[in-house]
């Protein structure tokens, strides 16, 4: 592989950053210089995802590797912590307690490419040991894991309390769409070379192909998107700590994650924002990243924030409420995974946050699910979806997924649906668009175009605040309503100490207003008395 082995191979924005990272001392001061760093990386990379989205001719693309860097080729300033503003919590979400936060100083990732080598056999039970790795790139957050993790015992590797849940995920690119089918095809086989005698349940989405194997051993996942470069693969990424991927010999990130990984912190990039952007900053504040956000005016937080229904808010708004969720039960005692305050259709009693999936269906994972309960179920939800009565009402069949023990059944499923109806009208059309029907296709715009056609539903910075400040108008902010008052309920058993932590002291206010008086009356009487003693 032709990688960027030397500065001077390296091009000049990418030179910059490696020469500014190089001269930044310890200290908080550092930190605050990083910002700026990345801000003047990011307009960059902004120029790459152009070239991606419109012009893939362009020299500053032609590199396979443009905009990364091979990260054990970095010396030490690159892999280590650069310690944090004392007052950390003004423009950062989901602060780490001091007991998680890694010192100035201290390494920042794995120190050796052998190291992580070691941490990704573990991390994938070997499973990929006769995966040929030609034009194959595994990427996100199974690397960054790797990357981050230094000691792990067997105990919780057989046990599945290593980041349980976690994919293995796998990007093809440099493929035409039959060659990235063959290439599906040749993982699976190789699956099953270091798994003999083993079931796996290969389950097909609109925007993957799916590999699920006896637990604890975790889900490999191909992505059904055809990229020219592993650098097209990681200009597409939302979430900064994730921009970082393993081609089978070395690990390539973009200075995205290089700066994360030093800070523990995701910045904010409503460009980048994705349906599930929030969710999945949230999900990683669980993995120790916590979430900068640049201009953050907490003083100007709408106070109606507070009280609003999770599912009605988005954007800043959004985080904010989890935020103050997840801080009254650590006020309380309760050390809560960030990822356990999301709402039920980001994630439930089932599993973990999944990075690409699609409505009506969730698999889940865990000891209880072996591959052949996965293919019923998906079966069995793929027939109701498509009963006799629901065809006479849509007319076309609704294909979520196809579950076969042959990955060849379902990359081309006509034996697991004879005479799927063909679309005649404008709403079976959509239907056809929404959900699958046949031979497997790849999405070939790429990950570059939500800068232009709205792929990834891209906002702008007003968009993605107008719920969180005031002068926001009231139809912005949706009022609290029974699902908060369930909320306040539950606080009860955390005593008044958790109401009086509330970012606003609105909890008991709002209850007793919303006329659940003999509670929260109560509940104000004893506030009042704490507030009274900590003032004499």
């Amino acid at each position: 592989m032709d990688y960027p082995h030397s500065d001077s191979t390296l091009a000049p924005d990418l030179r910059l950053f490696v020469s500014w990272v190089r001269a930044l001392q310890s200290g908080s001061r550092a930190y605050d210089e990083l910002t700026d760093i990345l801000s003047a990386w990011m307009v960059y990379e902004t120029h790459l995802r152009v070239c991606y989205a419109t012009e893939p001719n362009n020299p500053s693309v032609a590199n396979l590797y443009a905009g990364l860097l091979v990260v054990f080729l970095l010396d030490t300033a690159f892999r280590r912590i650069y310690g944090r503003p004392h007052d950390i919590r003004r423009l950062h979400l989901f602060p780490l307690p001091a007991t998680r936060r890694l010192q100035d100083g201290t390494p920042s990732i794995v120190h050796s490419i052998d190291q992580f080598r070691n941490n990704f056999r573990l991390f994938t039970h070997g499973v990929l040991a006769h995966m040929d790795w030609t034009n194959v790139f595994a990427a996100g957050g199974s690397i960054t894991a790797c990357l981050r993790t230094r000691h792990v015992s067997p105990e919780d590797i057989g046990a599945g309390r290593w980041l349980p849940g976690s994919d293995v995920d796998l990007f093809v690119w440099g493929m035409t769409a039959l060659e990235a089918q063959l290439k599906i095809t040749h993982i699976y086989l190789a699956l099953n070379r270091a798994l003999p005698d083993t079931l796996i349940a290969c389950v097909r989405t609109k925007y993957t192909v799916s590999f699920y194997l006896p637990y604890p051993m975790r889900t490999v996942q191909v992505v059904l998107r055809l990229y020219d470069s592993p650098g097209q693969v990681l200009a597409g990424f939302d979430i900064d700590a994730v921009c970082a991927g393993f081609d089978g010999n070395e690990v390539l990130a973009s200075p995205r994650a290089i700066v994360s990984w030093v800070r523990q912190a995701n910045t904010i990039d409503v460009t980048r924002r994705s349906p599930t952007y929030e969710t999945r900053l949230v999900k990683y504040a669980g993995r120790e990243f916590e979430i900068f956000v640049p201009g953050l005016r907490r003083d100007d937080i709408h106070p109606d924030v507070w009280g609003a229904r999770l599912s009605n808010l988005r954007g800043l708004a959004l985080l904010l409420r989890l935020e103050s969720r997840w801080a009254n039960r650590l006020a309380a005692g309760r050390n809560v995974d960030p990822t356990d305050l999301l709402f039920p259709q980001d994630h439930d009693d089932l599993g973990p946050i999944r990075d690409y999936d699609v409505p009506y269906l969730w698999i889940p994972i865990g000891p209880g699910w072996p591959p052949q309960r996965i293919i019923t179920l998906v079966n069995r939800v793929n027939a109701d979806m498509n009963t006799a009565e629901k065809l006479a009402i849509h007319g076309v069949h609704r294909h979520v997924a196809f579950a076969h023990q042959s990955v060849l059944a379902v990359l081309d499923p006509e034996g697991l649906c004879v005479d799927c109806p063909a679309a005649v009208t404008p709403e079976q059309v959509r239907l056809h668009q929404t959900f699958m029907r046949g031979r497997v296709t790849f999405i070939q715009g790429n990950a570059g175009q939500q800068l232009f056609h709205g792929s990834f539903n891209p906002t702008t910075v007003g968009d993605w605040t107008e719920q969180a400040y005031n002068g926001t108008t009231l139809a912005n902010v949706p009022a609290p309503d029974v699902a908060f008052l369930e909320e306040a309920l539950q606080l009860v058993d955390e005593g008044p100490v958790a109401l009086a932590l509330d970012l606003n002291g609105t909890v008991p206010f709002r209850a007793f207003a919303l006329g659940l008086q003999a509670h929260f009356l109560a509940w104000l009487f004893q506030l009042l008395a704490i507030f009274t003693a900590q003032r004499a």
